[in-house]
């Protein structure tokens, strides 16, 4: 968990903006390399969606989180990220 430790080091969350957009602006910002590891299940009309963290080609499995749309699910994985990373509760 190294490399999010790292990212994340020093960081204030905000509690006014998204947890997806603070984390990939984060990485952004310390020229990390973050990109999201994404699959769909089930029918299109029906489907669930899973997201977690990649960090320098590192898949970030145990933040794998299901929603009803892709977005929801980065989003989700991104909130697990700042609560376990940082301790807090968002």
């Amino acid at each position: 968990m190294g490399a999010l430790h790292d990212l994340l080091a020093g960081y204030q969350y905000n509690r006014n903006r998204g947890a997806l957009d603070q984390l990939n602006e984060l990485a952004q910002q310390k020229h990390v390399n973050l990109t999201w590891y994404t699959v769909q299940d089930g029918p299109s009309h029906k489907a669930l969606w899973q997201a977690c963290p990649v960090v320098n080609n590192r898949k970030f499995s145990e933040y794998l989180i299901a929603a009803p749309n892709v977005q929801d699910a980065k989003g989700d994985s991104a909130k697990a990220v700042f609560e376990r990373v940082l301790g807090i509760k968002i």
